[in-house]
């Protein structure tokens, strides 16, 4: 549905049943070894928090979604 209307309607069948199937060979990692207390090293907290709130992953993408509804005329999902 988009905005109310019927846009497709399409049994799942259809989009997927051609579809190549893998079986592909894995293994359960393995577990690491626990820490002890005094093997992680001392941080400094309030440094830490600085560099996460300074970095790219927790900045807005404000700017982003701007152009990208600029590009498609607001007829964004």
């Amino acid at each position: 549905l988009h905005q109310g209307d019927e846009v497709a309607n399409l049994p799942i069948k259809d989009l997927g049943d051609q579809a190549p199937e893998y079986d592909r060979p894995w293994t359960e990692s393995k577990k690491p070894a626990p820490l002890a207390a005094g093997d992680a090293p001392q941080a400094d907290v309030a440094e830490a928090l600085l560099k996460l709130l300074g970095g790219p992953d927790l900045s807005s993408r404000r700017w982003v979604w701007e152009q990208y509804d600029t590009l498609i005329q607001g007829n964004s999902l």
